[in-house]
């Protein structure tokens, strides 16, 4: 009998053009029924999504809006609707640049294609100590490793591609970050940050983000790859979303991520407890698919808040975050099990490898 994902990629195809922003060619809306009108979000993930689906198109459109919202003076991206943040609270701003920084980035460097400008807000921190003190004292790993790990992930992304794009020194940056981020590493948990404010699963997460963008994208093992696995699969066990029926898509991509990826790095490593993972929860992701074609980030629905901005009313429909992080959940799954896979990784999300 086949399994259920077999023609996702069909499925998810067809429901692509749904969410493609009417009057703005090239540009995309994070669902069918969304807040705005278009975004940089949505954009950057459609395009992430063609190429994982091996779609043909022209990009012009998406590039042209990407360059318009760049900010000139750091290098980030801000929504066109960035007022609706907190004008008050600059750290909102940072952070939500940050992330658009990042995934732009990742989407452009798998194009080949140049921001128009570089990413200049990490360029205070190139002398030395700066950038080891920016780690150490302006990232939550006591609060919300969530956070730091993230933050790792979109520094290392925007400066792979200022060292692409602009000068090729910056790759000293990323070799500066993983020599820190090895000193900072926990061998009880195998991950970063403390476990108490967001528990196991907030160190998976953090974990996934900060070793893709550094180790995972260089093919490089971190330590304690034994360890990472012990904790991520003690993390399943934890959550209660690892349920039937039951889902938020950032839980599911982060520990499957980072599982498949431990088994790669380990040359077999707990393979049985992590195929028996794998087995039981792509099969239970078969009731988060949707009948229009794709995925929604949570089960109850679409995304409602990503990046600091309200993005959706939450209504039962797919939505482009949702679907790119279960698309490179089950590949992972698949992977694992040694099933054939008919699309390809996310350049935002994903593995390069």
């Amino acid at each position: 009998m086949p399994g259920w994902w077999e023609g996702l990629q069909t499925r998810v195809a067809a429901w692509l053009p749904s969410v493609e922003a009417p009057g703005h060619p090239g540009c995309y809306r994070l669902a069918r029924v969304a807040l705005h009108p278009r975004s940089i979000d949505a954009t950057s993930l459609a395009l992430d999504l063609r190429q994982m689906l091996g779609l043909p198109g022209d990009p012009a459109g998406a590039l042209d809006f990407f360059d318009a919202c760049q900010d000139p003076a750091t290098g980030f991206y801000h929504e066109p609707h960035r007022d609706e943040l907190d004008a008050g609270v600059p750290r909102i701003h940072e952070m939500s640049g940050t992330y658009f920084g990042y995934q732009v980035g990742a989407v452009l460097l798998a194009l080949d294609r140049a921001p128009r400008h570089p990413f200049a807000f990490y360029e205070p921190l190139r002398p030395a100590g700066a950038l080891e003190r920016y780690l150490r004292e302006n990232m939550p790993w006591q609060r919300a490793p969530m956070g730091a790990g993230n933050m790792c992930d979109h520094g290392a992304t925007m400066m792979r591609a200022n060292a692409r794009f602009f000068d090729p020194s910056w790759h000293e940056m990323l070799l500066r970050m993983r020599g820190w981020l090895d000193a900072a590493q926990d061998p009880a948990t195998g991950l970063w940050g403390d476990e108490a404010p967001q528990g196991k699963n907030g160190l998976v997460q953090a974990g996934y983000h900060l070793m893709r963008g550094l180790h995972f994208h260089d093919d490089a093992p971190p330590a304690w790859c034994e360890r990472i696995t012990d904790t991520t699969l003690a993390s399943l066990a934890e959550c209660s979303v690892f349920q039937d029926g039951q889902g938020e898509a950032c839980h599911d991509m982060d520990h499957f991520v980072v599982l498949e990826r431990m088994l790669r790095f380990t040359n077999g490593y707990r393979e049985a407890d992590i195929r028996a993972a794998c087995e039981r929860r792509l099969q239970q992701l078969r009731h988060l698919h949707r009948e229009d074609g794709a995925f929604s980030f949570e089960s109850q629905g679409s995304i409602t808040n990503h990046n600091r901005h309200e993005v959706t009313a939450g209504l039962p429909q797919s939505d482009l975050v949702g679907t790119v992080f279960f698309l490179e959940t089950v590949l992972r799954q698949l992977r694992v099990l040694g099933l054939p896979v008919a699309w390809g990784s996310s350049v935002t999300h994903g593995v390069p490898h």
